[in-house]
């Protein structure tokens, strides 16, 4: 019998790949998938990586960049299977279930096809020691892999992937340890390899049409490259109530995470103990998942909506403010 899709069709799949050798995500991708802004994804790993070990953190969080819209880098990290997990760990309800299942899933087939790709180079190892004849291997210079290092550069801008993830992917793709391995005769392979992956890479989307402009900074855009530009009525009004919520918005901020921070004070080291100990704790009432799910997903929660709630009124602004410039009102 044939099992339904886990997500349906109009969800992202999700994207795990190779990293420094070992299946793993990034934040961006899990933010896409799941439906998270990137910010708050970004937020939440950093709580983790600073109530978790910091061997547990150094293994399973990696910082990495990515290139924005308009090419400028941002950071992001790279999540290993235990990282994803514990990050996920909070994310609840049905159709959360069911995208973490299939992003597990992702892991799994990413294990199983590097495993396979091990056992297969491990086979043309064995053929070529059992050869009878003689085989001529010559050893590659850095002159000669320096069309595959200027191909896999092009690969790694294409796919927005750090240069490092996409050249261990290739190692391990030829199971090498170190590139000066790699033999001269196998180079020609290893190009196809990459331009193969260039190949299979998303084509670009067609132009998109220009979008309204959004106010910057408390500057509007397009008049405020011209200084003779005159507000309208509504512009003026709506320019001064922006120029006080930007000092509201602020104040709320900071009282806020002043709030949190005595939060964090009175409640001590809850976090660090539920992670290193909690299993042994026979006599709750509650199960693990509950404990974990409660410590690390309320006060994150809470300080994703109050950020949310301010960014998404900084937006509703930021819209009047565009709307009445365009209208010249």
């Amino acid at each position: 019998m044939s099992q339904a899709p886990l997500l349906p069709s109009e969800h992202f799949s999700p994207s795990v790949s190779l990293h420094s050798g070992r299946p793993a995500t990034t934040s961006l991708e899990v933010a896409k998938f799941f439906g998270k802004q990137h910010q708050h994804v970004m937020r939440s790993i950093d709580d983790l990586r600073s109530n978790t070990p910091e061997s547990f953190s150094a293994s399973n969080f990696g910082r990495a960049e990515y290139s924005d819209e308009q090419g400028k880098p941002r950071p992001m990290f790279i999540l290993y299977r235990d990282g994803f997990m514990l990050l996920v760990m909070g994310y609840t309800g049905k159709k959360a279930l069911a995208m973490k299942l299939a992003y597990i899933e992702a892991f799994n087939r990413m294990e199983e096809e590097l495993a396979r790709q091990k056992e297969a180079a491990r086979n043309i190892t064995q053929d070529i020691v059992d050869f009878p004849g003689s085989l001529s291997i010559t050893p590659s210079s850095v002159a000669d892999r320096k069309p595959l290092r200027a191909l896999v550069s092009s690969w790694a801008k294409l796919s927005n992937a750090p240069f490092d993830a996409c050249w261990n992917q290739l190692k391990a793709a030829f199971n090498l340890a170190n590139i000066k391995e790699l033999p001269q005769e196998w180079i020609p392979d290893a190009l196809a390899w990459v331009q193969a992956k260039i190949d299979a890479l998303p084509k670009a989307l067609p132009p998109q049409p220009e979008r309204l402009p959004l106010y910057r900074n408390g500057c509007f855009y397009p008049p405020h490259r011209n200084r003779s530009h005159v507000p309208g009525p509504q512009e003026a009004a709506l320019l001064e109530l922006w120029q006080d919520w930007t000092r509201r918005e602020a104040s709320l901020r900071q009282e806020f995470m002043a709030m949190l921070r005595e939060l964090d004070a009175r409640r001590g080291d809850l976090f660090s103990y539920a992670v290193s100990d909690l299993g042994r704790n026979a006599d709750t009432m509650f199960s693990p998942q509950c404990l974990l799910d409660s410590l690390f997903q309320s006060r994150t929660e809470a300080e994703q909506r109050f950020r949310q709630a301010l960014d998404d009124a900084s937006l509703h602004l930021r819209l009047s403010l565009n709307v009445a410039v365009a209208l010249g009102r």
